[in-house]
Protein backbone atom coordinates (compact mmCIF):
# COMPACT_ATOMS: atom_id res chain seq x y z
CA UNK A 1 0.00 0.00 0.00
CA UNK A 2 1.22 3.52 -0.79
CA UNK A 3 -0.13 6.15 1.63
CA UNK A 4 2.01 8.94 0.15
CA UNK A 5 1.27 8.87 -3.60
CA UNK A 6 -0.98 11.95 -3.43
CA UNK A 7 0.64 13.87 -0.56
CA UNK A 8 2.44 16.98 -1.92
CA UNK A 9 5.37 16.83 0.53
CA UNK A 10 6.33 13.34 -0.68
CA UNK A 11 5.87 13.74 -4.45
CA UNK A 12 9.65 14.00 -5.00
CA UNK A 13 10.11 10.49 -3.62
CA UNK A 14 10.05 7.55 -6.01
CA UNK A 15 6.94 5.39 -5.94
CA UNK A 16 9.03 2.54 -4.50
CA UNK A 17 10.36 4.77 -1.72
CA UNK A 18 6.80 5.91 -0.96
CA UNK A 19 5.72 2.27 -0.69
CA UNK A 20 8.71 1.43 1.50
CA UNK A 21 7.90 4.35 3.80
CA UNK A 22 4.25 3.29 3.91
CA UNK A 23 5.38 -0.05 5.37
CA UNK A 24 6.58 1.84 8.46
CA UNK A 25 3.37 3.85 8.87
CA UNK A 26 -0.16 3.27 9.98
CA UNK A 27 -3.38 4.83 8.80
CA UNK A 28 -5.15 6.10 11.91
CA UNK A 29 -8.86 6.84 12.10
CA UNK A 30 -10.00 9.57 14.51
CA UNK A 31 -13.72 10.07 15.11
CA UNK A 32 -15.28 13.53 15.03
CA UNK A 33 -14.77 15.24 18.38
CA UNK A 34 -11.88 13.00 19.45
CA UNK A 35 -8.42 14.36 20.19
CA UNK A 36 -5.50 13.25 18.07
CA UNK A 37 -3.30 14.51 20.92
CA UNK A 38 -3.30 17.12 23.68
CA UNK A 39 -1.03 20.05 24.47
CA UNK A 40 1.81 18.87 26.69
CA UNK A 41 1.77 15.25 25.46
CA UNK A 42 5.06 13.65 24.41
CA UNK A 43 5.47 13.85 20.66
CA UNK A 44 6.42 10.49 19.21
CA UNK A 45 4.88 10.70 15.74
CA UNK A 46 4.10 13.05 12.90
CA UNK A 47 0.65 12.94 11.32
CA UNK A 48 -0.27 13.70 7.73
CA UNK A 49 -3.94 14.30 7.08
CA UNK A 50 -5.46 12.07 4.40
CA UNK A 51 -9.09 13.14 4.75
CA UNK A 52 -11.30 15.75 6.36
CA UNK A 53 -10.23 18.36 8.90
CA UNK A 54 -8.58 18.86 12.25
CA UNK A 55 -8.81 21.84 14.60
CA UNK A 56 -5.56 22.99 16.23
CA UNK A 57 -5.83 25.02 19.43
CA UNK A 58 -3.78 26.03 22.44
CA UNK A 59 -5.18 25.99 25.96
CA UNK A 60 -4.50 29.35 27.61
CA UNK A 61 -5.85 29.55 31.12
CA UNK A 62 -9.57 28.81 30.87
CA UNK A 63 -9.80 29.51 27.13
CA UNK A 64 -9.06 27.52 23.98
CA UNK A 65 -7.23 29.75 21.50
CA UNK A 66 -7.80 28.62 17.90
CA UNK A 67 -4.58 28.33 15.91
CA UNK A 68 -5.58 26.65 12.65
CA UNK A 69 -7.85 24.31 10.78
CA UNK A 70 -5.90 21.72 8.81
CA UNK A 71 -6.98 19.44 5.97
CA UNK A 72 -5.75 17.11 3.25
CA UNK A 73 -1.96 16.93 2.93
CA UNK A 74 -1.34 19.12 5.97
CA UNK A 75 1.18 17.97 8.55
CA UNK A 76 0.67 17.86 12.30
CA UNK A 77 3.64 17.72 14.69
CA UNK A 78 6.36 19.19 12.55
CA UNK A 79 6.93 21.90 15.18
CA UNK A 80 7.75 19.43 17.99
CA UNK A 81 10.10 17.40 15.81
CA UNK A 82 12.83 20.03 16.00
CA UNK A 83 12.73 20.66 19.77
CA UNK A 84 14.05 18.50 22.57
CA UNK A 85 12.34 17.04 24.37
CA UNK A 86 9.61 16.82 21.76
CA UNK A 87 6.43 18.02 23.46
CA UNK A 88 3.14 18.99 21.85
CA UNK A 89 2.64 22.75 22.06
CA UNK A 90 -1.03 22.59 21.02
CA UNK A 91 -3.99 20.22 21.03
CA UNK A 92 -5.56 18.75 17.90
CA UNK A 93 -9.18 17.63 17.66
CA UNK A 94 -11.00 16.05 14.71
CA UNK A 95 -13.78 18.29 13.38
CA UNK A 96 -15.15 15.34 11.42
CA UNK A 97 -14.06 11.74 11.02
CA UNK A 98 -10.39 11.94 9.99
CA UNK A 99 -7.84 9.59 8.51
CA UNK A 100 -4.21 10.44 9.19
CA UNK A 101 -0.94 8.76 8.31
CA UNK A 102 1.09 8.14 11.46
CA UNK A 103 4.84 8.39 10.89
CA UNK A 104 7.02 7.62 13.90
CA UNK A 105 9.89 9.92 14.83
CA UNK A 106 12.54 7.31 14.01
CA UNK A 107 11.21 6.73 10.47
CA UNK A 108 10.98 10.45 9.82
CA UNK A 109 14.60 10.95 10.86
CA UNK A 110 15.71 8.43 8.26
CA UNK A 111 13.55 10.01 5.56
CA UNK A 112 14.92 13.49 6.28
CA UNK A 113 18.47 12.21 5.89
CA UNK A 114 17.70 10.55 2.57
CA UNK A 115 15.50 13.38 1.21
CA UNK A 116 16.90 16.76 2.32
CA UNK A 117 14.27 18.60 0.25
CA UNK A 118 11.57 17.23 2.59
CA UNK A 119 13.57 18.58 5.54
CA UNK A 120 13.78 21.97 3.83
CA UNK A 121 10.05 21.94 3.11
CA UNK A 122 9.24 21.07 6.74
CA UNK A 123 11.45 23.92 7.95
CA UNK A 124 9.56 26.31 5.66
CA UNK A 125 6.22 25.08 7.01
CA UNK A 126 7.49 25.67 10.54
CA UNK A 127 8.75 29.16 9.71
CA UNK A 128 5.43 30.05 8.06
CA UNK A 129 3.44 28.76 11.05
CA UNK A 130 5.63 30.61 13.55
CA UNK A 131 5.22 33.79 11.55
CA UNK A 132 1.45 33.31 11.37
CA UNK A 133 1.18 32.53 15.09
CA UNK A 134 3.51 35.24 16.42
CA UNK A 135 3.72 37.78 13.63
CA UNK A 136 7.49 37.35 13.31
CA UNK A 137 9.95 35.02 11.62
CA UNK A 138 12.28 32.97 13.80
CA UNK A 139 15.26 31.08 12.41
Amino acid sequence: MNYFCDIPLFLDMSEQDQKNLSDFCQLQHVNAGQNLFLQGDDAQALYIIKSWTLWVYRQEWEEKKSIATLGFGDIVWEMSFFWQPPVRNASVTAQSDVEAITLLHYSLSQILEKYPNIHTHLQQIIQDRIQKNTGEIKK
